[in-house]
């Protein structure tokens, strides 16, 4: 994606394997010089895009994924995923008065919960990144 900051990863192993974090030892780059909560395009040694996700310099956990496509993180990146996550807590007939909605890396939103109870709806945002949006 075009005026994306690109990050590196040497190890690749875990990230191939499905694992949404990257952490500090697993990248080429330092995570210093990035502001926390930035998008980053992650990459491989070979310069292949494996995903897109925020970054927290100050974390043991340096990245954690949002997507493994090329695709815009914007609003509407936001708003499918939280659908998504909705929608699917209703084919699992999941109670409507109470219940988690969005559950962090298992809906693809990592850092973000979501809890509704009757009428009061909790956020919890969990990691600098999810702030950011």
């Amino acid at each position: 994606m075009d005026g994306l900051q690109r990050i590196h990863v040497k190890r690749t192993k875990r990230l191939l394997a499905g694992h949404p974090w990257i952490f500090s030892n697993e990248l080429l780059e330092s995570p210093g010089g990035y502001e926390t909560g930035a998008l980053v395009g992650v990459h491989d040694m070979k310069d292949n895009l494996l995903g897109i996700g925020y970054i927290n310099p100050r974390s043991l956990i340096s990245v954690r994924l949002l997507t493994r496509k090329n695709e815009q993180i914007d609003r509407e990146f936001f708003m499918r995923r939280i659908t998504g996550a909705i929608d699917m807590r209703r084919r699992l007939s999941v109670s409507a008065d109470s219940c988690r909605l969005v559950f962090g890396e298992s809906d693809y939103l990592p850092g973000l919960v979501a809890d509704r109870y009757g009428n009061c709806l909790v956020l919890q945002f969990l990691t600098a990144g999810i702030e950011c949006f």
